[in-house]
């Protein structure tokens, strides 16, 4: 996500990135510095934090007093839940620590999708405007809003040819052209797929 930010962003004045691992202050990631708690308060404006929703809460209760607003990538000032995160068991794992788990287990099972491979694009939406942007001259209708409301109906656990049997009801368009459109978002979700390396290798 902060990767896309940056990229596509470069009008924005982005003084840095952070990490919550002390060691990592002072490398570089998408060719800004990760910048200690001290700089980020001296250097930047506000804070944003970058992930999906789910973490929100966890990250800013690391940074909660930094003398430096900070804000959820939705707009949102950030505000604590009355939840204490850090008797979560993995409060105080670091890198290392997951690491030499790792080592000592004789089987590990991973996610694909964000662990072993990434998508280079932020969300479903940036996905439907990539596609939006091949076919916008052979069709008649709003795809993204279109395939957003095709997903909402579909439900949370459809498959993509569901999904766009939702679509075929929306727009009225024949089969021939929902295949291809199927086809098209494959491709093109696939091609914006790539392996996960080390998280600082990208």
């Amino acid at each position: 996500m902060t990767a896309t930010l940056i990229e596509k962003n470069k009008d924005f004045n982005i003084v840095g990135v952070c990490d919550r691992y002390d060691e990592k202050i002072g490398d570089k990631i998408f060719g800004l510095p990760i910048l200690s708690q001290q700089e980020a308060e001296h250097l930047a404006d506000v804070v944003v934090i970058n992930t999906a929703p789910t973490y929100w809460n966890t990250i800013f209760t690391r940074i909660a007093d930094w003398k430096v607003p900070v804000y959820y990538k939705n707009g949102q000032r950030a505000i604590l839940e009355n939840r204490n995160y850090k008797e979560d068991e993995y409060w105080n794992v670091c890198e290392k620590d997951l690491n030499k788990k790792i080592q000592d287990a004789d089987i590990i099972s991973f996610d694909v999708f964000g662990t072993l491979v990434k998508r280079i694009y932020s969300n479903d939406i940036d996905l439907f405007r990539l596609v939006e942007e091949k076919i916008v001259d052979e069709i008649s209708f709003d795809f993204v809003n279109m395939r957003k409301q095709a997903s909402v109906l579909a439900g949370k656990n459809a498959t993509l040819v569901e999904i766009y049997d939702h679509l075929r009801g929306l727009t009225h368009i024949d089969s021939e052209d929902i295949e291809k459109l199927i086809k098209l978002e494959f491709e093109v979700d696939y091609s914006y797929m790539v392996p996960r390396k080390n998280r600082f290798n990208f």
